[in-house]
């Protein structure tokens, strides 16, 4: 997919603002223009391909654009006419470039990230309309007939509802629609140069569909005068005041932020959560320099293992609370992360009770986290999981949720061909079983989307080891993360645990195989469906699924997966290669008791322990 950012226009109406630059460079709040929160915003949503329509101050937009330095691919289209003409040639000018799924918005549009991912989740084409707002006398209305839109422009009051130049146009309505653009362009006549491209729309709208999605009070506005800045420019603020005190951060050997957040923060004495493979690496020593660097005393605490145990978390707390530190610091992979958390959680508790008997109550205590993998999403997720008595126990709260996250992609560099791979497969897992999950919402499901979107597409490059594929891959890691911290995993990954424990393969590849045996046996089981949404919703999500991986139908999709396994050579278990793991059925019922139901109830299809005994003969080989 491509984005389409009309700019060549001259914003006359802006006054003194647009004098020596383009309107979209208009500063809206906190220093940020509206391109560049438009590009930004595109590329977190996993576009990386945008072509700028361009007129006055060319040059000036062009050195800015690329002066932002944001991992996207831009083309630069020129309209030698634009003072003679409207957007409607301008698109004309690009049209070679656009035979392509299409977002298209106007230069001067400001909306907020959750009216992008609405757009882009819809699986039609469509355009931003709001059926709270009031109609606007100068403005873009939507006319609707038949629940599409069947005409565009200012003029229409019949039927119609506020509307807003964004859309995500299917490449089979955009041909039809560019097709019509370039027919009025080519004709001759100076006035079809001149109107707006929705005129060529209300020509061919009975065949390019697109329908209405409802924005209803979402921030979703044009900047045409200095009084819609300042309307603007204070709903922004309002959006940015109403984030949660979560933070991301990346840094690539950059620590000055890092320094800035803790001074910041009013730290003082900071536990330093790390295990021994962090030790070679630069910002580890930063870490522990901060002492003398900044004034902060920093308490290492190590003393814990891979699948960490209780014991470790409670070492660690006496260890917080003996030395007075008021902050925790976790700078490694998921165990690492979840030793961090329970002594965050646990660090006020009664220590003469289980910690896991207590209710957890949210402490106040900073939280950092600065993951060393990308895959597990633990940075971002309300779960923790330590093992206490030789058995896994999960400990969830909303306050183990790190308040900030700083990525360093230069941590993937050193990361072994096999655990690239397996944790890439971890974060893809939580993304589709976050979508498919009976807890999905529309939230999740545009993180998991965006997940699995910047995860296939970046593949070759991060197995790669390129530094454009692993920035892409934290990022992507982190929106899975946010999917699963909404649904929770679903029997993909209640059915791995003991994979791993008994052959020793990573948590990614464990999930995978049974993630990969899992879509096609749901497919072949629709009847079965116990989500409460019903058997068509499954299917669609099936599909839905597929179409994100490129795939026409469900089981395309189901094989496309199965593809990405065999292309990474992690497809079956041989047991034999095990030692003392001969006895394949043996080792199928030890699986099958170690799986948890309560972690099946969020699996859309029911799995009876028949059901999983057929998967994992087939996981085995």
């Amino acid at each position: 997919m491509k984005a389409l950012l009309l700019n060549s226009g001259m914003g006359t109406r802006m006054g003194v603002l647009t004098s020596d630059q383009p309107k979209c460079m208009t500063e809206i709040y906190g220093r940020e223009t509206i391109i560049g929160r438009q590009l930004a915003q595109l590329l977190d949503a996993g576009i990386k391909e945008a072509v700028i329509t361009v007129g006055a101050h060319e040059n000036v937009l062009k050195e800015y654009v690329m002066g932002l330095n944001l991992p996207i691919s831009i083309s630069f289209v020129r309209n030698e006419i634009y003072s003679e003409t409207n957007y409607i040639y301008s698109i004309y000018c690009a049209r070679e470039e656009l035979h392509d799924d299409i977002v298209m918005m106007h230069g001067d549009l400001v909306f907020e990230k959750a009216a992008l991912d609405k757009i882009l989740l819809c699986p039609q084409s469509c355009m931003a309309v709001s059926s709270t707002v009031q109609l606007p006398e100068k403005d873009f209305k939507a006319v609707i007939e038949n629940d599409r839109i069947s005409k565009v422009g200012i003029e229409f009051f019949e039927q119609a509802l506020a509307a807003q130049p964004l859309y995500k146009l299917n490449r089979e309505d955009w041909e039809i629609w560019l097709e019509s653009i370039t027919e009025f362009c080519e004709s001759g006549e100076l006035a079809k140069r001149k109107c707006y491209a929705e005129n060529a729309f209300n020509v061919v709208s009975n065949r390019c569909l697109i329908y209405p999605l409802d924005m209803k009070d979402m921030l979703c506005r044009e900047v045409d005068t200095p009084e819609d800045l300042a309307v603007v420019s204070k709903l922004v603020e309002n959006l940015t005041q109403k984030k949660t005190s979560h933070e991301v951060f990346f840094i690539d050997k950059r620590y000055d932020e890092l320094d800035e957040y803790v001074q910041d923060k009013g730290i003082k004495s900071l536990m330093f959560v790390c295990g021994k493979a962090v030790e070679y690496h630069p910002l580890y020593q930063h870490i522990c320099e901060m002492e003398s660097l900044l004034g902060i005393k920093v308490v290492r605490f190590s003393d814990f293992s891979p699948n960490p145990k209780y014991e470790s978390v409670c070492k660690g707390v006496d260890i917080f609370n003996s030395k007075e530190c008021d902050s925790v610091l976790a700078l490694g992979g998921g165990s690492t992360m979840d030793v961090a958390k329970c002594i965050k959680m646990f660090a006020i508790m009664d220590h003469n009770k289980s910690y896991l008997d207590q209710n957890i109550e949210d402490n106040g205590i900073p939280l950092i986290a600065i993951p060393t993998t990308a895959g597990t999403g633990s940075e971002v997720t309300r779960y923790a999981v330590i093992y206490h008595n030789g058995k896994k126990q999960s400990v969830t709260h909303e306050s183990c949720i790190p308040h900030a996250v700083f990525y360093d992609p230069s941590f993937l560099k050193t990361v072994s061909p096999y655990n690239r791979k397996a944790t890439m497969l971890d974060a893809l897992c939580h993304s589709v079983e976050s979508y498919w999950s009976v807890k999905s919402t529309d939230k999740s499901k545009v993180y998991a989307r965006e997940a699995m979107g910047m995860i296939l597409e970046n593949f070759d490059s991060y197995i790669a080891n390129e530094d454009s594929g692993n920035i892409t891959m934290q990022k992507a890691s982190q929106l899975a993360g946010q999917a699963i911290n909404i649904t929770q995993t679903t029997a993909g990954h209640a059915m791995c645990y003991k994979l791993t424990g008994i052959f020793g393969i990573a948590h990614g590849h464990a999930a995978a195989l049974c993630v990969d045996r899992l879509w096609s046996y749901m497919i072949e089981h629709l009847n079965d469906c116990i989500d409460k949404r019903g058997r068509e919703y499954l299917i669609s999500t099936l599909e839905e699924l597929a179409s994100f991986m490129g795939c026409n139908s469900a089981m395309e999709g189901a094989e496309k997966f199965d593809g990405i396994l065999k292309k990474l050579e992690l497809e079956k278990i041989d047991p034999a290669s095990q030692d003392g793991a001969a006895d394949k059925q043996a080792i199928i019922a030890e699986l099958l008791d170690g799986v948890n139901p309560d972690r099946l109830v969020n699996h859309p299809v029911k799995l009876t322990r028949e059901a999983m005994e057929e998967i994992y003969n087939d996981i085995l080989g």
